[in-house]
């Protein structure tokens, strides 16, 4: 991504030179607006991924907590937990 973001403003920096070969400034536009796409797609892979992480650690943190309460104490006390299994 770095690498991107620094021939982007190389192309910017250097748009007139550059123009003669295609490189103008509708094609930076074009490259620049589909660098952005891309960035917001990934940071978007990586916060679902993260989240369905999180999701995942806290549904087995929940699974053993109320494992560990529905062995430890006695029925009458699992609503406090909001356990409403009857075994």
């Amino acid at each position: 991504m770095n690498q991107t973001a620094l021939l982007l403003a190389g192309l910017s920096a250097h748009a007139e030179q550059l123009a003669k070969r295609g490189l103008d400034a509708a094609f930076v536009a074009q490259f620049n607006l589909d660098h952005n796409k891309h960035f917001k797609a990934r940071l978007m892979e990586k916060t679902t991924a993260e989240r369905v992480e999180k999701s995942a650690r806290v549904g087995e943190r929940y699974s053993l907590a109320k494992s560990l309460i529905k062995l430890e104490l006695p029925p009458e006390t699992w609503r406090e937990f909001g356990i409403v299994d009857q075994r």
